[in-house]
């Protein structure tokens, strides 16, 4: 007998506990699953009416099997932002991570490409599709929806991809005078790591800038009602955590993989594959890349939770001795620090 939502507390929405990080982990693996971009839109419709129909306890709620209802939350929590509630454009989705950076990584690592030239347009592509997604899935006060061709957004696109090639083409320079045979292979993973942490942290920051500056909307725990004004505390945690979780991300995905194809080619270790270099090299590299990056988005980003929470007493005066709708005071907060 399939268990039902009623044997469950149907606040959760995930079957994991995002208190830890196995769990973040987990519940983020099913939201980059590249599987849900194939989800129809009869299939979300679906999902929403599930949704609706359990947390509004209508008709029949209880007898909603639980792993519909959270198959309904995989679906909608990977195509529809968590502030606004509009559906995100398939390119900045977290599921879209696999088919839209695995191309570019792979001309990115290869060594053919680890010219200065080269190198400066793999990082432009690969900041572009940063870009996209973090400028998705960034937190938002509804209501206050940026337009794509908003000033700031572009500054950020400028900012990142001119931080991503001056690094790229720097460190390919010192390459080059070095030799590329004699330098060491450290380096040559080094470069473009560095390149894309560094402008990872400057898109971050340019992309949200506003909050830096102005604050995000934080909401009572109890209730989910918003506190009278964004916070700057939170808007500067949030953006904070983020940061780290973009230096984290490309660490998998630029450092594993030429690690992994020098033993396999050049250590000597596996002749057949030295000597057949030539056939295996880009298939075993996009089994590599592919491998690593089911597992380094939900590996970066649960290092914190989508939800932050924490105490009131860590925001600004102004926040200190309210009460909410139901008279209690608002002790506990939570806000939505984006991905």
């Amino acid at each position: 007998m399939r268990a039902t939502v009623q044997q469950y507390d149907i606040r959760k929405n995930s079957p994991y506990d995002l208190n830890t990080y196995f769990g973040r982990f987990r519940h983020f693996m099913e939201l980059t699953d590249p599987t849900t971009l194939l989800v129809t839109d009869k299939q979300l419709d679906e999902a929403k009416r599930v949704i609706a129909t359990v947390q509004g306890q209508k008709a029949g709620w209880e007898a909603v099997p639980v792993d519909e209802y959270y198959r309904s939350h995989k679906y909608v929590s990977s195509t529809f932002h968590p502030d606004t509630g509009n559906k995100v454009f398939m390119p900045g989705r977290l599921c879209a991570f696999i088919p839209t950076n695995i191309v570019t990584l792979s001309f990115m690592l290869h060594p053919s490409q680890q010219t200065p030239a080269r190198s400066m347009v793999w990082q432009w592509v690969n900041q572009t599709a940063n870009v996209l997604i973090n400028y998705a899935n960034r937190s938002i006060t509804p209501g206050e929806e940026s337009s794509a061709l908003d000033p700031k957004i572009m500054a950020a696109y400028g900012i990142a991809v001119g931080t991503s090639c001056s690094v790229a083409f720097a460190g390919n320079k010192v390459l080059s005078r070095m030799g590329a045979a004699s330098a060491p292979a450290l380096l040559k993973v080094a470069i473009p790591y560095s390149a894309v942490a560094i402008a990872n942290i400057a898109n971050v920051g340019a992309m949200r800038s506003s909050d830096f500056t102005s604050g995000i909307v934080a909401k009572d725990i109890e209730t989910g009602e918003a506190l009278p004004g964004p916070s700057l505390v939170a808007g500067r945690r949030a953006i904070t955590e983020v940061a780290i979780s973009r230096v984290l991300l490309p660490m998998p995905l630029l450092l594993v993989p030429p690690i992994v194809l020098n033993v396999l080619f050049d250590s000597g270790k596996f002749s057949y594959l030295t000597a057949n270099r030539a056939r295996f090299y880009i298939p075993v590299q996009l089994g590599v890349l592919v491998g690593m990056m089911a597992f380094a988005l939900p590996m970066a980003i649960a290092v914190f939770p989508q939800n932050t929470v924490m105490p009131v007493t860590e925001l600004e005066p102004q926040f200190q001795g309210l009460r909410n709708s139901k008279g209690n005071p608002i002790t506990t907060i939570t806000f939505n620090k984006g991905l």
